[in-house]
């Protein structure tokens, strides 16, 4: 059991800095975000994916060690079935170091998808502004494709004028 616990800990070990590279790399990509850097930006998703699969294989690792006695365990459940108290409340720092650093990540993500979205929304609208500027015979017509005119003059047809 005591191995177990020892595997355990490394394993939760291991995920802080993994934890920690990713917090790191999604600060990073907020910069390069506000910054516009685009070939950084493709280096800090490069590494983000790296980091994802350590995550993965460190998760399933850990879901094997929980799933051992054949009962499905959560972390903290086996936590209190811990004999050794010193090495169970260790074990509990782990857990909250990493649901902390869990939920910073989540939060610099949400911040960095509403920064790409802000973005795209700028794109959109300079590309708008540009089509506009090029092709301004573009604006004389609406989404559907009729005419902006035939709009203003309501229900006056050029069949009506010429009768």
């Amino acid at each position: 059991m005591q191995t177990n616990i020892l595997e355990l800990e490394n394993v939760l070990n291991q995920e802080i800095d993994v934890f920690s590279k990713l917090e790191k790399y999604i600060t990073d990509k907020k910069k390069h975000l506000i910054n516009s850097d685009i070939e950084s930006l493709r280096v800090v998703d490069i590494e983000i994916e790296k980091l994802s699969v350590l995550i993965q294989n460190l998760e399933l690792k850990k879901s094997k060690f929980l799933n051992k006695s054949g009962k499905n365990l959560s972390l903290s459940k086996v936590i209190e079935e811990i004999e050794d108290k010193n090495k169970a409340n260790e074990l509990s720092l782990l857990k909250e170091k990493i649901k902390t650093q869990a939920l910073n990540i989540h939060r610099q993500n949400n911040i960095n998808a509403q920064l790409i979205e802000h973005s795209l929304k700028l794109i959109e609208n300079t590309v708008k502004i540009i089509t506009n500027a090029l092709m301004p015979e573009n604006s004389a017509y609406n989404n559907l494709g009729q005419s902006r005119k035939n709009q203003v003059k309501a229900g006056v047809s050029s069949i009506n004028q010429e009768a």
